[in-house]
């Protein structure tokens, strides 16, 4: 009987290692007691025959496994199936990932064992061991093929026009991205993603800090200045101009491709990603423009409150200045009567005193 406080982990290596065993047991124990049982059964608890473990291969649904021992000498490994849960979100990326991996193969397979020999039958009789016949034909018959001649010879034609080389290596742009990212010396806002011209000057830069060639240099040169001339005129060498910029100097992007985000970008999707990047910058911009129309309200309010109190200040000063003016009329009229009626000894003690 399982423990109950057995974790489901543990129960389910102790069924894969004891089952097998278990149940030939039980077949063979219901056979010894003469209990009907089917025959299928029966053959389902002996297990595989001993011959069956001795082949090294095997073929299901077409493809073709290896035991781990035969692997062992061999470049690429075949000795099993694993299977990996992704979210659904990873799976434009897996699915290019291993698109790239199989174009890279049947490029690595054409330059070993087709372009060598002349003649189809001499192609197919230096088959690659790891590929079944019937899979290299219909492979060889696919390169043979006209219309993939043709486009195989516009292909080697447009790497020639490819002036520009790069100097990133096997390390992906998206590995370039996140080191540009967590230079200590980057003059950039922390958390700012790297931008296409930094990624493209880091991947056409020799280790010495030059460009690749005499062409990247130009293209590089172009990218600052126009860099240069949107900082003065307010923009940041982080925003959405960098793409601008780019497209300027380097041309449009061709359709499905990104030029410096390698194959785990989808353009639609990083448009859709600047595009949430510009409506929070926006968002930001209409706050601090709210904020400050709120810090001009309120020093309205206080120049507004400040001109009443000096007009309340003004209309005090010229009430006193009023008042003054009379009692200073008072003083002069009294002034003349003491000389017209009073004796001078009175007058002069008057005047003394009060004046």
């Amino acid at each position: 009987m399982l423990n109950p406080k057995l974790h489901v982990r543990e129960i389910q290596k102790k069924h894969k290692n004891e089952f097998a065993g278990w149940f030939k047991e039980c077949i063979r124990t219901a056979n010894k007691a003469k209990q009907s049982i089917h025959a299928e059964l029966g053959v389902i608890a002996e297990g595989p025959f001993a011959t069956a473990k001795r082949f090294t291969g095997y073929t299901v649904g077409g493809f073709h496994f290896k035991t781990v021992g035969r692997d062992r000498g061999s470049t690429t490994q075949n000795s099993g199936v694993q299977h990996f849960d992704f979210p659904d979100e990873c799976n434009k990326y897996v699915l290019k990932q291993l698109n790239a991996v199989w174009k890279d193969e049947k490029a690595d397979l054409k330059r070993e064992y087709f372009i060598p020999f002349a003649t189809r039958e001499d192609r197919i009789a230096n088959r690659p061991d790891k590929m079944p016949e019937d899979q290299w034909t219909v492979l060889v018959e696919y390169w043979e093929n006209p219309k993939t001649l043709e486009k195989a010879g516009k292909n080697i034609l447009n790497r020639k026009r490819h002036k520009i080389m790069h100097t990133g290596g096997s390390k992906s742009f998206m590995k370039h991205a996140v080191e540009i990212e967590e230079d200590p010396e980057r003059d950039a806002p922390l958390g700012t993603p790297a931008t296409r011209l930094e990624i493209f000057r880091k991947t056409h830069t020799r280790k010495d800090k030059t460009p690749i060639n005499e062409l990247a240099k130009e293209k590089m040169d172009q990218m600052k200045e126009l860099a240069d001339k949107a900082t003065e005129e307010g923009s940041s060498m982080y925003s959405t101009e960098d793409d601008d910029i780019f497209t300027q100097v380097m041309g449009p992007d061709s359709r499905g491709r990104k030029r410096c985000f390698g194959r785990a970008t989808f353009p639609r999707e990083l448009s859709n990603a600047t595009s949430n990047r510009d409506n929070a910058e926006v968002r930001s911009l209409k706050e601090k423009v709210v904020d400050v129309q709120e810090e001009l309200k309120n020093t309205k309010e206080e120049l507004k409150n400040t001109q009443e109190q000096f007009s309340d200040l003004k209309s005090n000063t010229k009430a006193l200045q009023d008042s003054l003016k009379a009692t200073m009329d008072e003083l002069a009229m009294m002034r003349g009567y003491f000389r017209l009626f009073l004796p001078d000894g009175v007058r002069k003690f008057l005047t003394h005193v009060i004046f």
